[in-house]
């Protein structure tokens, strides 16, 4: 559980920053995408890197089992959240771009993936 200094928001009581996977510009097949395609696409992105999770997650009552904490996630894990959890955070960065994040609750992490890279992601 682990606060970062480097991103200006912080997840609070039992919430997991995630930073979703970035939607590629183009098509697989080499097709450059509007940027109202992109947006849409944005709406599917339902994998992400845990980035920052808040003091509590994993604390509650129903993550403890034989006076152990037994989380589903770490920071640095990549994971699945359902597609309408959580809450979009959007964060200006030095160069002007602007990243999202998703801030869900613990109990909304569905699934440790453990190679990102072989999930679809419908484009």
């Amino acid at each position: 559980m682990s606060k970062s200094t480097l991103l200006p928001v912080s997840p609070a009581g039992w919430r997991v920053l995630i930073k979703p996977v970035e939607i590629d510009g183009k098509s697989s097949g080499g097709i450059i995408l509007a940027e109202e395609s992109k947006k849409v696409m944005e709406h599917t992105r339902y994998i992400g890197q845990v980035v920052s999770m808040g003091p509590l997650c994993y604390a509650k009552e129903d993550f403890q089992k034989d006076g152990e904490t037994h989380a589903f996630c770490e920071v640095g894990d990549w994971v699945a959240f359902r597609k309408h959890s959580g809450q979009e955070v959007r964060m200006k960065n030095d160069d002007g771009s602007v990243t999202s994040y998703k801030v869900v609750n613990d109990d909304e992490i569905i699934a440790v993936v453990n190679d990102p890279n072989r999930i679809d992601i419908p484009l």
